[in-house]
């Protein structure tokens, strides 16, 4: 079953987020791959990973004993890249999954738009 409008907007800000984190933390992993990542950081790459787990549930996790990172033992920046571009890849995968089941990610605009002006289903005049 394709995904809901409101899940499709979730996987593809997740994804998003994913691909900025993975972005920065690589440049970091790049520069000083031992160095811890702050509290600071970890704090929004906790929450990205908590709505990557929602959208993509217990069969696509990347790492079934794996949800987030303990901010009192704080991770490399190596050990986030890795498990961000793990993550990054299940959404894509994901993506790829929803696209074969017919979900466009340009089809839910128009979409949204109906329910938003419309307490009816929307019909077409063509």
């Amino acid at each position: 079953m394709p995904l809901k409008i409101d899940d499709v907007e979730k996987m593809e800000k997740v994804s998003g987020q994913m691909e900025g984190l993975h972005k920065e933390i690589s440049a970091l992993a790049r520069k000083s791959p031992n160095d811890d990542v702050n509290k600071f950081k970890l704090k929004f790459i906790n929450s990205a990973l908590e709505e990557a787990n929602r959208v993509l549930g217990t069969t696509y996790k990347p790492f079934l004993d794996f949800s987030q990172f303990n901010e009192d033992d704080l991770p490399s920046n190596s050990d986030v890249a890795f498990i961000v571009g793990q993550y990054m890849e299940e959404l894509e995968t994901e993506e790829g999954r929803q696209h074969q089941k017919g979900y466009e990610p340009m089809d839910i605009r128009p979409i949204r738009l109906l329910e938003k002006n419309s307490n009816s289903p929307a019909q077409e005049d063509q």
